[in-house]
């Protein structure tokens, strides 16, 4: 599905690789026309506005976002901006002299209204015959994406630092889709510094228009008039806000307006229900695939469903043509099977309609995959959404299934599924969103490591390695294996190097996956030379071992001065063991049992000798418990982790024979 995308100034950069649009298709959809429609009222641009230097990013000051919409009793819309920007130093150049605007032409179309240059008091017109060159542009290709989009690449010459660049465009029509619904997000604040926004919505339709703000409040004035009523937002100067790096994709600290004419939830299922119904087929290769997993496994209704997830999967590669009403209307389950690709929304109705020739209920659920629990705050909107998952009931509970994911095996309850905060369950029965919450937990995946240092501290060291994944940590190690054996073992390579330089390879990784468990093993045996260092400043050998996939996701932020949390690594669920046969001579280690439990996380080490087989045995534990730490309470996380690195890695130090002590303490005091 299309992403909800909020306004932004500079409307939609080209980054992708593009192709030549065809004469004929761009003439059909952009134009020139330097009179604007009579509902449009352009704003005056501030030329001589203070420019706030301390500020001013890449180069650029934005002197004017003017924003008109108007929807019409049909539910037709056309949309007016509007913008001017300053160029303060070189760096603004590359981005202030062109102008690429990303438009759909299967139901948009664009007229430009002016392009041009004040400098110096004087306008230099830069929109010059009706020829608007126009590139087609797939900004999600590498993710198989394809939207069908063109956009404008208006390139001016000769601009200079201290040019004010100004533009103005409308964009006609809306996503036929949509049904003529309507919904909308303004930004009302940025990082960057805006000298003023103005922003215009004319509502024509019989319908109720609801509006909601977000983190900073601006006036909004509402204004009956013939036609209906003007929603009008004067926004001077609003303060730039600046957030952290590594927070969660939900989180937007900056001021925005929604505007939707839902009133509420059972508004958009009732929309989306016949794009989704009429799209289930139950023909004849249906049924023969239903038939083969009956087959397969006749007295277990949940392996059914594992084997229908596992089909979708493996045999539809992931291609979304989502061009127009394909953004948001699924192919028919036929058809998709048919020619063995498909997007997610293509990929969920080919499942059910395989779970239907089961005799199983399931129904499409629309979710956000970076707004997740913020979408409960929004007003009812068609636009909250970015995917498609299944849904279904067993036993009472909800089951979550996504079939765009790879390599999922195991038992039902097993299959994990992100826990995406709501989800909007298309059945005629829903009013309201559902919480996701997580129907199945993740299993521990087991590290057992262990190390042989009995030849002592002369010798040369011996490490295996064997590990039982499940769920998320089991999906992961099946995709790098699918891209690549030698590549995952270079990486397991590299990573143990990190913490034994001269480590090398005896047996390297080797992988099993046992598809009806669901679980993935891997097992490695290496030899360590030289896993015994010399400090001659306490006159000792030692080594150490270490909690190594614990540290993986023992996060730190790059920023502690936050405003925004932080995004921790979750799920995570890990039980690591790690047994050291020592060289036969009288150690001492201290027993242990520490524990560090808070809100984030839960750790566990234990320490435990045996005497008598001279082995140290190692026990630790470790579960993130939530997705993020608040901005506020970083500090009570960054004292937890330091407590978990005081008890991590276990340190086993050898005395020096005599003679070298001798030796080695003569040469400290003589330096």
């Amino acid at each position: 599905m299309m992403k909800v995308t909020l306004p932004v100034f500079r409307l939609a950069l080209l980054t992708a690789a593009v192709m030549v649009a065809t004469g004929a298709q761009a003439a059909k959809t952009v134009g020139v026309n330097p009179t604007t429609a009579s509902w449009i009222m352009p704003e005056a641009v501030s030329t001589s506005a203070r420019i706030p230097q301390e500020e001013v990013r890449d180069g650029e000051y934005y002197l004017l976002s003017d924003q008109q919409v108007r929807v019409d009793a049909k539910g037709d819309v056309a949309h007016y901006s509007h913008f001017a920007v300053k160029v303060v130093n070189q760096q603004g150049l590359a981005d202030a002299s062109k102008i690429n605007v990303a438009f759909d032409p299967s139901y948009e179309s664009l007229t430009f209204h002016q392009v041009k240059i004040i400098r110096d008091g004087k306008v230099i017109n830069k929109l010059k015959g009706s020829d608007i060159p126009v590139i087609s542009s797939e900004p999600d290709i590498r993710d198989s994406i394809y939207e069908g989009q063109l956009t404008t690449n208006l390139l001016l010459d000769d601009v200079r630092v201290g040019d004010i660049v100004e533009y103005s465009l409308t964009r006609n029509g809306q996503n036929p889709v949509y049904a003529g619904r309507f919904g909308y997000f303004l930004d009302t604040q940025w990082s960057i510094p805006l000298h003023g926004q103005h922003f215009r919505l004319l509502w024509e339709k019989n319908t109720p228009l609801n509006l909601r703000q977000f983190n900073r409040n601006v006036e909004v004035s509402t204004i009956p008039y013939a036609g209906g009523v003007k929603y009008v937002i004067d926004n001077p100067s609003p303060p730039t806000l600046y957030t952290n790096s590594e927070a969660p994709d939900w989180f937007n600290p900056y001021g925005y307006v929604q505007f939707s004419e839902f009133g509420n939830w059972q508004g958009v299922v009732s929309w989306a229900i016949p794009l989704y119904r009429d799209a289930i087929r139950t023909d004849a290769a249906i049924q023969s695939i239903a038939q083969q997993i009956r087959s397969a496994y006749p007295s277990s209704q949940d392996q059914q469903i594992v084997a229908a997830l596992e089909y979708v999967q493996s045999k539809i590669r992931y291609v979304g043509i989502e061009i127009g009403e394909n953004s948001h209307r699924p192919s028919p389950a036929s058809e998709t099977l048919a020619r063995r690709y498909g997007d997610c929304k293509d990929k969920v109705i080919l499942m059910i309609s395989i779970l239907r020739a089961l005799g199983v209920e399931a129904q499409p659920a629309l979710v956000s995959t970076d707004k997740e629990d913020a979408i409960a705050s929004y007003l009812p909107t068609i636009n909250a959404f970015n995917h498609v998952i299944v849904h279904l009931s067993r036993q009472g509970k909800s089951v979550w299934l996504d079939p765009t994911r790879d390599s999922q095996h195991g038992q039902l309850q097993d299959i994990y599924q992100p826990d995406y905060g709501y989800a909007l369950v298309i059945d005629a029965n829903t009013t309201a969103l559902t919480a996701m919450t997580q129907a199945t937990t993740q299993h521990a995946t087991v590290i057992n490591d262990t190390f042989d240092v009995s030849k002592g501290a002369q010798g040369e060291g011996r490490f295996t390695t064997d590990r039982t994944m499940n769920g998320l940590d089991a999906e992961l190690v099946r995709d790098r294996l699918a891209k690549g054996a030698q590549d995952l073992r270079g990486r397991y390579l590299t990573a143990f190097q990190w913490y034994y330089p001269k480590l090398d390879a005896l047996q390297p990784m080797a992988f099993n996956d046992n598809t009806a468990s669901g679980q993935l093993r891997a097992k490695g045996d290496y030899r360590v030379p030289e896993i015994w260092t010399e400090n001659d400043n306490d006159l000792q050998y030692q080594t150490a071992f270490y909690p190594t996939e614990i540290y993986r996701y023992l996060d730190k932020p790059d920023q502690l001065k936050r405003i925004a949390p932080f995004t921790l690594s979750f799920p995570v669920n890990i039980q690591q063991n790690i047994a050291v046969t020592l060289e036969d001579k009288k150690w001492k280690f201290k027993k242990e049992n520490f524990v560090e439990d808070n809100d984030y996380f839960h750790y566990e080490r234990q320490v435990r000798y045996d005497s008598g087989k001279d082995l140290l045995t190692l026990s630790y534990q470790f579960q993130i418990k939530k997705k993020y730490v608040p901005a506020d309470d970083i500090d009570s996380y960054m004292k937890a982790r330091k407590r978990v690195i005081d008890h991590g890695e276990m340190w086993v130090v050898e005395p020096y024979p005599m003679v070298l002590r001798t030796l080695r303490s003569g040469k400290n005091t003589s330096s």
